[in-house]
Parts: C-alpha cells; sequence; structure tokens
C-alpha cells in the first residue's frame, strides 16, 4: 500500500482495513514508501502494516516481504 496517497495516507487505511469486522482485518499489509526514517517505520508498524517496502521499490525486495507474510512461493 503506498504510505502517501491523497485522501487517505497508508496508515489511515491501514488502520481502517484493521477495523474491519469482516473477517479480512488480518490481511497482511506491506508500505510501499519513500519515508525510511525509523519514525515512519514504527509508525506503519503502530497502524497496523505488516512490512515496508523502500521506493524505489525493487521487485526483488518486494518479493521477499511476499514470501515472508504469505509463505508464498514466487518467481521473479
Amino acid at each position: 500500500m503506498d504510505a502517501n496517497m491523497p485522501n487517505m495516507d497508508g496508515v489511515e487505511a491501514a488502520r481502517a482495513i484493521r477495523a474491519l469486522d469482516n473477517g479480512r482485518a488480518e490481511i497482511p499489509i506491506i508500505a510501499l514508501t519513500a519515508n525510511a526514517m525509523e519514525q515512519d517505520k514504527e509508525r506503519y508498524v503502530e497502524a497496523g502494516m505488516n512490512g515496508y517496502v523502500e521506493k524505489p521499490v525493487n521487485l526483488s525486495v518486494l518479493a521477499q516481504e511476499i514470501v515472508r507474510l504469505t509463505g508464498a512461493t514466487l518467481d521473479v
């Protein structure tokens, strides 16, 4: 999820997803962000995001995060 979206940023969106009562609140959320400062990373985790990948996005790094969070096998 892009951390800097218009209307609702990634932190707000993650909090809204985590508050859902439809069985989807636990879906993994990965922040895609240019904000790589430690306080930003902590903010994403506090909002319920499970990981983060810095922009520009390296597909190999993103794939590693997806595998880590889901146990899936990906070929990139």
